[in-house]
């Protein structure tokens, strides 16, 4: 508790009353709380963020991209990952869990490891997804390759 200066009279009174005991002037309080709060309330509003959809022209779907400031999983890059190593017939590729990422080939490559690499930086590259292993399989479900894109 301290004495403070009265801004009406001059006289000394404690910080911690509301009005001067001798003049009856009352202070003022600045309440920030709320405007504090509206403002971090706008900063998470107006946080940049776009959404851009594209048609594509191979295959006539819409292929929608999402970049936000947030570490989320790039989900809409694991769609189009999966959707590029996608023929019917010859290839098959998915996300079973968030860490792997198997492409499945009718007829793999002796050199399945270094496929799996080159994926790996495509992926990386071209999509934006990392953190996550590549599993090369062929349709008996007999592993071939593996590469690990971190």
């Amino acid at each position: 508790m301290a004495l403070v200066k009265c801004k009406e009279c001059g006289k000394k009174i404690s910080d911690t009353v509301e009005k001067c005991p001798q003049c009856g002037y009352a202070k003022k309080k600045i309440k920030l709380f709320w405007p504090i709060i509206l403002v971090l309330i706008a900063i998470g509003y107006l946080t940049p963020s776009k959404v851009v959809n594209k048609v594509d022209t191979k295959s006539k779907t819409k292929v929608e991209t999402k970049t936000t400031t947030s570490s989320s999983i790039n989900e809409v890059g694991r769609k189009a990952a999966s959707a590029r190593w996608n023929d019917p017939g010859y290839t098959k590729a998915y996300f079973p869990q968030k860490e792997s990422f198997w492409i499945i080939l009718k007829d793999p490559p002796p050199n399945s490891d270094l496929y799996a690499d080159l994926a790996c930086r495509t992926v990386k590259k071209d999509y934006n997804i990392k953190g996550f292993t590549i599993t090369i399989w062929n349709f008996n479900n007999k592993k071939f390759g593996k590469a690990r894109c971190y």
